[in-house]
């Protein structure tokens, strides 16, 4: 009893939690931020490179 006592009133254990969630709150935000500008990026480089295909290819004809 005595011990469990000590460790809740210890303050190391809430630290560690406190960083936990945070660590896992700056993990979504940058899961969210790679999906979001991800998309936006690959569509970006897709269209340049629709556009480089046509300019090759159009002055090949």
């Amino acid at each position: 009893m005595f011990k469990l006592k000590r460790y809740l009133q210890d303050d190391a254990a809430n630290t560690a939690t406190e960083y936990a969630v945070m660590l896992a709150l700056i993990m979504v935000v940058c899961m969210a931020a790679i999906g979001f500008f991800g998309s936006h990026a690959g569509g970006s480089l897709g269209y340049s490179s629709d556009r480089i295909d046509k300019a090759v290819n159009g002055a090949a004809s």
